[in-house]
This record gives structure tokens, C-alpha cells and sequence, in this order.
């Protein structure tokens, strides 16, 4: 059995990354999304990308979502393409990204997302 050899990552994309988890200046929301989206880049460069759980779309950046709809109903994707993500966005109360701790939160009628905070005893 052969292993695939490891993807060669450009500097530049590890760079950005290590910078924005060094990064400590700055509104946290910002800095979080600049830390998830630096983790998504480096995940595409090492893994690839994926498709869309909705349409089937080619995606990028595939970040865990979970969609909070107004009837109380909550549905999982493994990612949605940016035409599905506003989709739900518009249509539903919440709509979250999670990596580990990260937890970015949408809501409607907001241009930015916010941050989440946990309990010491969340994980």
C-alpha cells in the first residue's frame, strides 16, 4: 500500500496562517474570522476541497456548518458553497461555523458574524 506523498504548502499560505493565530490586536470577531479562514485555506492546500451538501457545487473551504431554522429545526453540512451559505443565512435564525473551539455565528440582518463564548467546561 503506498501512501500519497505530502502536498507541497506554498510559505506564503503558512505564513498568513501562523500570523493570524499569533495576531492579538484587532476586534476578537475579526481576528476569529481571519483564524478560520486561514485554517480553511491550509486545509484546501493539504486536503482539497469538497462539494457543496446542498447542491452539490464545487467548494474551496470546507468548514462544518450547523443551521438553526426558524420553525426550531437544526440541520448539519459537512460545507455549503457561498450560494447555499447566504441561502440559509437569509432564511434561517442562525447559522454557525465551528472548528474546535472557533465558533463563528450568523444571524439575520447582520453584515459580520460574532464570536461564540464557552464555559470553562464546554468543549
Amino acid at each position: 500500500m503506498s501512501k500519497e506523498p505530502p502536498k507541497d504548502i506554498p510559505h506564503n499560505v503558512m505564513q498568513d496562517y501562523f500570523e493570524s493565530l499569533a495576531e492579538t490586536g484587532g476586534h476578537p470577531d475579526q481576528r476569529l474570522e481571519k483564524i478560520l479562514g486561514s485554517y480553511a485555506e491550509l486545509q484546501y492546500r493539504i486536503n482539497g476541497g469538497g462539494k457543496c451538501s446542498m447542491c452539490r457545487a464545487t467548494v474551496r473551504h470546507v468548514l462544518p456548518i450547523r443551521v438553526e431554522h426558524k420553525d426550531g429545526s437544526v440541520a448539519d453540512f459537512q460545507c455549503l458553497c457561498t450560494r447555499c451559505l447566504e441561502a440559509e443565512r437569509a432564511l434561517s435564525k442562525r447559522v454557525i461555523l465551528t472548528v474546535g473551539k472557533a465558533v463563528l455565528v450568523y444571524t439575520p440582518g447582520e453584515t459580520k458574524p460574532r464570536t461564540q463564548n464557552f464555559r470553562s467546561g464546554d468543549l
